[in-house]
């Protein structure tokens, strides 16, 4: 569904953009500017006011084979750490970023900037500031993904980022994994035109002795959950599991691994598809959840090694994945958020019916949802051995 809507929208500013192509224009150099990676938001100490922090590598310090490393523990080698991280605070977004852009010697630019990350406090409040923001801002691409953290999000800049060379570029690569949600700013925009709401990646921050950083204790960040922002504020969050299971929904995840633990198998998916279809059953409205995927055992216990036992973990596979579902589904529910965007599945197919239900959607799904799931995980693959499941 998400990626339907992103493919529609694509390609209306793609064909409406042509026409206004003239080339390269702008006279500011490369070597002035300031390339934005990483923008951060979080609700000021200064009551009344927002912290707004900026990402931006560095680069005379980028150079070929340096060791990146980062966080409050990490090595940056010799020449120091190869990106910086400006903060200010102010009454607004544009003026911390204006107080931002007179403290530093180069441009800020915004064409490469890939993550947004707000902190928990903030999200709480509301995110609409920053999506007028970012509608105005016309070298603001709308491709970036959005997550947020479960402490600050300046916070988050202190991770060190082994395997890339910035923490904003190991956020973007979350996203880009498709394992987890991946929510970009115009899915954002889109719901909230619409009524509808959305489930962004939930960060949480811990450290951890790392052996890239010869030892020493260093900042980590990984994915929490799924992060519920009903009408622009958070509300909620859910668990890793639950996330994922509605991230299929979503068409986010392209392989999912799990473990089924009373039978002692785990199960790698790929090929994860979903459909959404509404339907009118006896004048009600019921939404039909439907999941495929196929599936490999990449591990289990040597007495379940038989066709029987095989039909047991395909069931206790597809349970697996209802029960995930159900919860993170009931969760949404309770906090009156249609994260799913149901609303975009009944305007499409039933414009009429969606007239019916638009002024008061989010209490529909809060109280009367209806919905069924029906899951089809066929495995595939029984360790080494190819299983055949033509009738």
């Amino acid at each position: 569904m998400r990626k339907m809507w992103r493919q529609v929208s694509i390609w209306i500013v793609f064909t409406s953009s042509i026409g206004f192509l003239t080339g390269c224009w702008s006279t500011v150099e490369i070597n002035e500017r300031a390339f934005v990676t990483g923008l951060y938001i979080d609700k000021s100490k200064i009551p009344g006011e927002v912290e707004v922090t900026v990402g931006t590598p560095l680069s005379n310090r980028l150079v070929s084979g340096q060791v990146s490393g980062g966080g409050s523990g990490g090595s940056g080698g010799s020449a120091g750490y190869p990106y910086a991280f400006i903060t200010k605070s102010a009454k607004t977004i544009p003026d911390a970023l204006e107080a931002i852009q007179v403290d530093i010697t180069r441009q800020l630019s915004w064409g490469h900037s890939r993550v947004i990350v707000v902190g928990q406090e903030y999200a709480k409040e509301g995110i609409t500031d920053l999506m007028n923001w970012v509608s105005r801002e016309p070298l603001f691409h709308l491709s970036n993904y959005l997550l947020v953290s479960s402490t600050k999000a300046k916070e988050v800049t202190k991770l060190t980022p082994v395997f890339e060379e910035s923490p904003s570029e190991v956020l973007r690569h979350f996203a880009n994994q498709h394992t987890m949600l991946a929510t970009q700013i115009m899915d954002v925009q889109m719901a909230n035109r619409s009524h509808q709401d959305v489930l962004t990646p939930y960060l949480i921050s811990s450290q951890m002795e790392m052996v890239s950083e010869k030892g020493e204790i260093s900042d980590w960040v990984g994915v929490k959950g799924g992060a519920i922002l009903r009408n622009m504020k958070m509300v909620g969050s859910l668990n890793i599991e639950e996330s994922q299971a509605l991230g299929w929904v979503l068409g986010d995840l392209d392989h999912l691994i799990f473990s089924i633990k009373d039978k002692g198998a785990s199960i790698s998916l790929s090929n994860l598809e979903s459909t959404i279809i509404p339907e009118v059953i006896s004048d009600e409205l019921v939404f039909h959840f439907k999941l495929k995927a196929k599936g490999e055992i990449v591990a289990m216990h040597p007495e379940m090694r038989n066709i029987e036992a095989l039909k047991l973990i395909k069931q206790a596979a597809n349970v697996e994945i209802n029960e995930r579902f159900e919860s993170g589904l009931s969760t949404t529910k309770l906090k009156g958020a249609d994260v799913l965007q149901l609303g975009y599945q009944l305007e499409w197919n039933h414009p009429k019916l969606w007239d019916k239900y638009k002024d008061h959607w989010r209490d529909y799904v809060r109280n009367e949802l209806r919905y069924t799931i029906d899951t089809d995980i066929n495995i595939q693959y029984y360790g080494t051995e190819a299983i055949d499941h033509t009738p």
